[in-house]
């Protein structure tokens, strides 16, 4: 099954930019601890450019979206335990 497939069934969350300084990931840090998210899911950070950023939240931590699909191999098990 393709990854885009998995990523589907997969919770996805948004959260905003507060400021210039703050890196997108750290965003996206707080978001999760903030709101206790439990992966797997996707967060998808809105800059303050109008631009986005997506992270995929595994088990084994915080990676780009890009990262993630570019090595779907990784992360299929635990995506295929949720959507099933």
């Amino acid at each position: 099954m393709k990854w885009e497939s998995f990523a589907i069934k997969v919770t996805s969350f948004s959260c905003y930019q507060q400021n210039h300084q703050e890196k997108t990931c750290t965003t996206a840090r707080k978001f999760i601890r903030n709101n206790n998210i439990q992966p797997p899911c996707v967060i998808t950070v809105l800059k303050i450019s109008g631009s986005e950023e997506k992270f995929f939240l595994s088990n084994n931590g915080l990676f780009s979206y890009k990262y993630a699909i570019e090595n779907h191999k990784l992360f299929s098990p635990e995506i295929a335990s949720v959507a099933s």
